[in-house]
């Protein structure tokens, strides 16, 4: 993440507690690793992206104040660094000196956090473990940050590069810094791109819309917002966004981060279809994150589609649970649908009861329960779902039109009803197996990744002996196996390997 606001711990009396991650939650801090020059070099823990650790970065940092060749995860080109606006609008940031920040130990104790009573006046103490900031009493805000978080694969909202959509489109129009998007959006309702250009967060609930167009015979009109390469927006919505979605118009939503509310679609008093695509979006499971990363409201909708003509798209995307009308249609690929239990709801219909529309899915992960009208493919998934005590649903995968359609290659919870299976576990050969994660929780940096105590059926289990789940474009068991066949043939006698997950 690059240059943001630090953003402030609400429940803090002080004024002086603040936390890296825009969202408001703990995150650890990750190293930027630093390549090797030469390949007889022994690789370091400099040169692997870990998780930051407290005490060698807080030893690191007092030891390059005397040697400044030591290497101490801080500065401009490094994992993390703090920074100063310029007073001129129009030069860079000026970074904070190493000599003025210290790291220690923010964890909670009763009546705040870990030290910061102990915090100079002139300085700034950091938690990389936790993602925290304190501030000394002469720090005067705003203070910016540069830092590098983990996660097993670029999806979601992110700072990684992307194609970017709707460059021939006719209006063009840049946002930054925070102003507002609403103007923006008025302005290419008739048909546009709207590119956002900084990592910065924009309190706002806007209104998407695309105009209709109703002729015979005529096409209808596109909507892009899309994020410059290098930048991660979050959009900090009060409420419900309202996708005003016109006859035969195609909104995409690209490369953003949206908390706060659901993107709900009405139903519109004619038959003409509408397109809605999400690509590398992340519309936060819960709509908002607690200070310890927990969800605020697990479980609630981040999509709500009440009209019958609509057709939703979502491509390298996490989002939480989706309400889709009966009629509509709905693709996932490479996605993380996660409704926060394997008891709660990730997809049904508008209405409470009826199944929600059409699905198409591949290469992702579902964790909740599914009533779907007709699934008509499921490929690589992962569905991680089960009946909850007294549950009135039927099965935790439940399919109404089990005639047509076809589930392959996918874990599939015993007792769902399904359409025609292929390769799914768990089966007559493997009874009990279940997938294991190493966290379920949305921002840990192992969020939705396979446990290696997780079963061969699954994680070998996909249609090119990939891992099951959102985390099969990996193609983790190939890499492992490459890893190994080169340790064996080059691993020094007397010498013996192992491979260890950072996540």
């Amino acid at each position: 993440m690059s240059n943001i606001p630090l953003t402030a711990d609400p429940g803090d009396p002080t004024g002086r507690r603040f936390r890296f991650n825009p969202l408001g939650a703990d995150q650890p801090l990750f190293r930027l690793p630093v390549t090797e020059t030469v390949i007889s070099h022994i690789a370091e823990s400099t040169n692997v992206p870990d998780p930051i650790d407290l005490q060698l970065m807080a030893r690191a940092l007092k030891a390059s104040l005397i040697d400044p060749t030591v290497p101490n995860d801080y500065g401009p080109d490094d994992s993390v660094v703090l920074l100063r606006p310029d007073a001129d609008p129009t030069k860079p940031p000026v970074p904070i000196d190493a000599a003025d920040i210290c790291v220690c130990d923010l964890r909670d104790v009763t009546g705040g956090w870990a030290h910061e009573t102990g915090v100079d006046a002139d300085t700034i103490a950091i938690d990389p473990r936790l993602g925290r900031v304190v501030l000394g009493a002469n720090i005067t805000t705003p203070i910016l940050a540069t830092y590098h978080y983990g996660f097993s694969r670029p999806i979601g909202g992110g700072e990684y590069e992307r194609d970017l959509d709707g460059a021939s489109a006719a209006v063009q129009r840049t946002a930054r810094g925070s102003e507002a998007l609403q103007p923006h959006l008025d302005a290419i309702a008739g048909g546009g791109r709207l590119v956002i250009e900084d990592s910065l967060t924009y309190t706002e609930t806007p209104v998407f819309t695309v105009n209709d167009v109703t002729g015979a015979g005529l096409a209808g009109l596109e909507v892009v917002i899309t994020v410059r390469n290098g930048a991660r927006p979050v959009i900090a919505s009060g409420g419900a966004i309202v996708l005003d979605i016109g006859a035969r118009g195609r909104l995409v939503l690209e490369g953003l981060v949206i908390s706060g509310g659901e993107l709900q679609i009405a139903a519109a008093p004619d038959e003409e279809p509408r397109e809605l695509v999400l690509r590398h979006c992340t519309l936060v499971p819960g709509l908002r994150l607690n200070p310890d990363g927990s969800a605020v409201s697990a479980g609630a909708p981040s999509v709500s589609v009440a009209n019958p003509f609509a057709s939703i798209t979502l491509e390298q995307c996490i989002v939480g649970p989706l309400q889709v009308d009966t009629d509509a249609t709905v693709t996932l690929v490479d996605c993380m649908v996660d409704a926060g239990a394997a008891e709660k709801v990730a997809y049904e219909g508008i209405v409470t009861g009826r199944p929600g529309g059409d699905m198409t899915i591949r290469d992702s992960t579902v964790i909740g329960k599914l009533h779907v009208k007709r699934m008509v493919l499921a490929s690589n998934v992962i569905f991680f779902s089960r009946l909850a005590l007294g549950d009135g649903w039927m099965a935790p995968v439940w399919v109404e039109r089990k005639q047509e359609g076809c589930v392959r290659f996918s874990f599939v919870p015993v007792g769902s009803l399904v359409p025609k299976r292929f390769r799914c576990v768990p089966d007559d050969a493997h009874p009990n197996v279940l997938p294991h994660f190493t966290s379920l929780r949305y921002g840990d940096p192992g969020y939705a990744q396979l446990r290696s105590a997780t079963d061969l059926s699954i994680r070998e289990g996909a249609d090119d002996g990939g891992e099951m789940g959102v985390m099969h474009p990996l193609y983790q068991p190939q890499r492992e196996a490459n890893l190994r066949i080169r340790l064996d043939e080059f691993l020094r006698f007397g010498l013996h390997a192992g491979i260890f997950y950072v996540t």
